[in-house]
């Protein structure tokens, strides 16, 4: 038998796939904007630009996101602190906070932009 290629239904496929994976992509990306936004006022950084916020979500879901990133980032930033005056005593405290505050956000910041990159130009 021979073997014949539908090129036009393997295209179309992709298509689909790709618009599929560009929806759940363009999700996830709001919603880590989101969070990068809500870590920003929380610890009152401005060194990004402060992203949009997640149209999508309820009230009650953005409460408890903003309840979530300030209980994390408030139960570690002091044990973080504790760590690195470990290795460097002399440091003040407050330059340490700022340098670990500024290197989560830079951290999510990243990881927006990993979201964003991933999103495929070509069906969009």
């Amino acid at each position: 038998m021979t073997n014949y290629k539908i090129p036009f239904k393997a295209e179309a496929f992709h298509r689909a796939y790709v618009k599929q994976r560009n929806r759940e992509l363009e999700r996830d990306l709001v919603l880590a904007q989101t969070k990068l936004r809500y870590m920003m006022e929380h610890v009152g950084s401005d060194i990004v630009p402060l992203p949009p916020e997640a149209s999508f979500l309820s009230e009650k879901d953005k409460r408890e996101i903003k309840q979530d990133i300030a209980n994390t980032y408030d139960t570690s930033i002091d044990k973080l602190i504790a760590d690195e005056q470990k290795k460097t005593p002399r440091s003040p405290p407050d330059q340490i906070r700022l340098e670990i505050t500024n290197g989560m956000v830079y951290y999510m910041f990243y990881y927006v932009m990993q979201l964003q990159a991933d999103i495929d130009p070509s069906l969009l």
